[in-house]
Parts: C-alpha cells; sequence; structure tokens
C-alpha cells in the first residue's frame, strides 16, 4: 500500500491512526499465531504422553517375553524351534522397530518444541514492538490533530483581525 504525502495535518493524523490499527493487527496476528503453536505443543506433548506409556507397556511386554523364551523347555523337535525362531525373530523385529520409531518421533517433538520456543520468542517480541510503534503512531496522530486545531484557529484569528 503506498502511502501518499498527507495534504494536512489532519490526512497526516489519519494516515498515523491507519498505521497504528495495522501495527495492532499485526501484533494480534504474532499473538495468535503463538497462541496456535502452544496449542500445537500441547497436542504434541500429550502425544509424547501416550508414546511413552504405550512404549513402557511395550517394554514390560518384550520384557515378560524375553523371560519367557528364556525359561522355555530345550528339548523341541527341530521344527518346533525353527517355527518359533521365526516368531521370536519377528517379535524382536516388531519391538526394535517401534522403539526406533518412537525415538525418533521424540527427536521431532525436541527440534519442533526447540523452534517453537524460537518462535514464540520472535514473535512476542516482534509483536511488543508492533504495540510500541502504534502507541507512537497514535500519539504523533494526537500531536497533529492538535497541531492542525491549533492552525485552524490562529487561522480564524488572523481572518477575524483583518476583518
Amino acid at each position: 500500500m503506498p502511502v501518499q504525502q498527507p495534504r494536512s495535518r489532519d490526512d497526516a493524523a489519519q494516515q498515523r491512526d491507519d498505521a497504528a490499527y495495522e501495527r495492532d493487527e499485526a501484533a494480534q496476528r504474532r499473538d495468535e499465531a503463538a497462541d496456535r503453536r502452544v496449542a500445537d505443543a500441547t497436542q504434541r506433548a500429550a502425544a509424547a504422553t501416550q508414546r511413552a506409556a504405550a512404549g513402557a507397556q511395550r517394554d514390560e511386554e518384550h520384557a515378560a517375553w524375553a523371560t519367557r523364551v528364556a525359561g522355555r523347555p530345550v528339548d523341541r523337535s527341530v521344527e518346533e524351534t525353527t517355527e518359533q525362531a521365526a516368531v521370536d525373530e519377528e517379535m524382536r523385529t516388531s519391538y526394535e522397530e517401534q522403539a526406533e520409531s518412537d525415538r525418533r518421533l521424540e527427536a521431532a517433538d525436541r527440534k519442533a518444541r526447540a523452534a517453537d520456543r524460537a518462535a514464540d520468542a520472535a514473535d512476542r517480541d516482534a509483536a511488543e514492538h508492533d504495540r510500541e510503534a502504534a502507541g507512537q503512531d497514535r500519539r504523533a496522530a494526537q500531536r497533529d490533530r492538535s497541531s492542525a486545531a491549533a492552525d485552524r484557529q490562529q487561522s480564524a484569528v488572523e481572518r477575524a483581525q483583518r476583518g
């Protein structure tokens, strides 16, 4: 949006008011973005808690399974032993894949939390800057309006003196 040169101090005041309004809106958008990140982080934390609980249960089940494997009788047939070895390998592989998936998800969550903290700090800082600038614009607009009113009053006095 191109900035036009104000024709009067009243126009300048209006432009500053408009700029202040836009800065206020920008600050609000930044705050809303930060709030969305907080909500996303809360959802990630809940998912991480669920994964941790599922992982703990899986670890217990794996430990119980490993105990059962160690306690199996050794006097089984070759066929039974071969079948059981295949099942055991599938169980181990499944457990390891799920554990690795959980580690990757946790690492991604840590990375997202760090990025959220950095973005949140930047957005909150920028929003504060926008609010400060909006306040300065409003104060300048008020000064422009006061000057315009004083100019009008002075013009009226000069017209009355000539008059």
